[in-house]
Order: C-alpha cells, then sequence, then structure tokens
C-alpha cells in the first residue's frame, strides 16, 4: 500500500501530544518534523480488535477533510468511548502526506531493512510529498460496512483500488490494532521478529521490507500481515492522550538525500480523575 521508503504515516485520536525521542541511534529527533499533515474524514475506535463490530466514530466523518498538521499536536475534538476499551484505532484521511523537517545537525545513522546511511544528509532541511498511500501497490484498502456506509452517506469516495497511479483525493483508511503484530519500522519490527523480520521480504527490495499492510485490518490476533500493533486502552478509562513519536520517520534514506522511512509510533496514555465519558480529542 505505501511504495518503497514511503512511510506509514499516522494520524491520531484522543488529545494529540508527541513522546520525547526514544532512545534508538536511528532517524531525526521529533523537535525536528515541523510538518506532519494529512487531511482527516474520521477517527473510529472500538474494543473489537479486528476492527469490524462495535466502531464508535469518535470523529464522526466530515464532507470536506480537515487539514491537520500532526506536528503541531493539534486538539481534534471529543467524542465517546467504548465501553470496552479501545482495541482498534481506524483513521480515515485522505490518500495524501506531507512531510518537512528543519536544518540541523544530524549525526545519527537511520535504518531501511538491512541497509544504513546517514543523517546528515538531512542537514539542509526538506520536506517531501504528497506522499500517496495508495498508489501502484497490488493491495486494495479493507472497509468494514458501516464506515463504508458512513462515507456514503456524507458523500466521501473511498479508495477501492491501489494498482494505478492514485488519486490524493479519495478516503483511506489506517488501521491501529492490538491483534496487529507489527509496527512497521525496522528495529521495532527487529525486536519483535519472527514474521515481522524485513529480511523475509527481500524479494520486494533488496535489503527486506515491512511484512505488514497499514490499509487493511488485522484478520487474527498477532498478525504480522495488516494494520500496525498498539497496545490496547483498557476498559474502565474515560479520556485519554493518542501519543504520537515521529522519531521513526525521517532519516537519511540513501547515501546523499533525506525523507520519510517509517510510520510513526503510537500509544495511549490514560487521563486519570476525569468524570467523563467522553474522549478528549
Amino acid at each position: 500500500m505505501i511504495t518503497r521508503r514511503s512511510l506509514l504515516p499516522f494520524a491520531a485520536a484522543g488529545l494529540l501530544t508527541f513522546m520525547p525521542p526514544h532512545d534508538a541511534e536511528a532517524n531525526l529527533p521529533a523537535s525536528a518534523i515541523t510538518e506532519l499533515s494529512v487531511a482527516l474524514y474520521a477517527i473510529y475506535t472500538t474494543s473489537d480488535p479486528l476492527c469490524q463490530t462495535g466502531l464508535i466514530a469518535t470523529v464522526p466523518v466530515t464532507e470536506t477533510p480537515v487539514p491537520t498538521n500532526l506536528a503541531d499536536s493539534p486538539t481534534l475534538g471529543t467524542g465517546p468511548l467504548p465501553e470496552g476499551g479501545i482495541a482498534c484505532v481506524v483513521i480515515v484521511i485522505q490518500n495524501h502526506l506531507m512531510l518537512a523537517w528543519a536544518p540541523g545537525d544530524y549525526t545519527g545513522v537511520s535504518h531501511f531493512g538491512t541497509s544504513s546511511w546517514s543523517d546528515s544528509s538531512c542537514n539542509a532541511g526538506g520536506s517531501e510529498g504528497p506522499l500517496l498511500f495508495c498508489a501502484d501497490t497490488p493491495g486494495s484498502p479493507a472497509w468494514p460496512p458501516q464506515i463504508l456506509n458512513d462515507l456514503t452517506a456524507a458523500g466521501v469516495e473511498p479508495a477501492t483500488d491501489c494498482s494505478g497511479a492514485g488519486d490524493p483525493t479519495v478516503a483511506i483508511p489506517l488501521y491501529l490494532s492490538a491483534a496487529s503484530k507489527c509496527i512497521g519500522e525496522v528495529l521495532a519490527d527487529t525486536a519483535i521478529g519472527g514474521e515481522c523480520d524485513w529480511a523475509l521480504n527481500t524479494d520486494v527490495t533488496p535489503e527486506g521490507y515491512r511484512s505488514n499492510d497499514i490499509g487493511q485490518a488485522p484478520t487474527k490476533m498477532d498478525d504480522p500481515l495488516h494494520g500496525v500493533h498498539i497496545d490496547a486502552l483498557p476498559a474502565g478509562s474515560t479520556r485519554f492522550k493518542f501519543i504520537v513519536d515521529p522519531t521513526p520517520m525521517v532519516g537519511g534514506n540513501s547515501t546523499d538525500s533525506c525523507g520519510g522511512l517509517n510510520p510513526p509510533r503510537f500509544s495511549f496514555v490514560p487521563l486519570d480523575g476525569d468524570a467523563s465519558s467522553d474522549a478528549s480529542m
């Protein structure tokens, strides 16, 4: 669903904020990313880790997508939470992403499969995009019937075929689930091991490639092929932050260039001591 060295992006539910950069020696720090922009249609949450039943439109579908720069840590609104907690988040965005990074003195090393490149290629700053999620790939997005019905009612066209050049205006789903096994980022997937190991996919690129498709819902627990893993938000939570750590996203991606490599990392942080029954978005 994403072409080689295009990143598998992100978006947000909950009160969006950024985590501090992780400790791995790879990619630019979060503070270097100045733009991580999507056009947001909707966010659904459910306690079903397979993302098919009990879907709640925590951010309901809008006919016109809302431009959202996730690098600004925006607050997106409020909405209901599933009673059983959140085991899956489905983010519906337009089929493109814009990315930019600031100039700096970057001394780290970024990784893509078995390849490593110096982040000094990013020193001048730069931008990339629009990056298309659904383009020139054999897979097609998977849509739960409820979300398809909501998009149809709002007059929003869903992506159904990714084999062509790609239409940046159609809607696509991004699946974050406790049932998904892999992250889609080489260091994290190496730590997970098994079928998440990029080295199993050297037929895709010589240095290996991610196994998971973020536009497909998981079909079983520990599914290595569909969705991006996120730890579940437990039942009983009333408010939460949905945290996006962008540090895996940008770095050197050849001997002399810089750009998007991996998706960000996602996590929930419950907000204790709040009596509200809604999620703060």
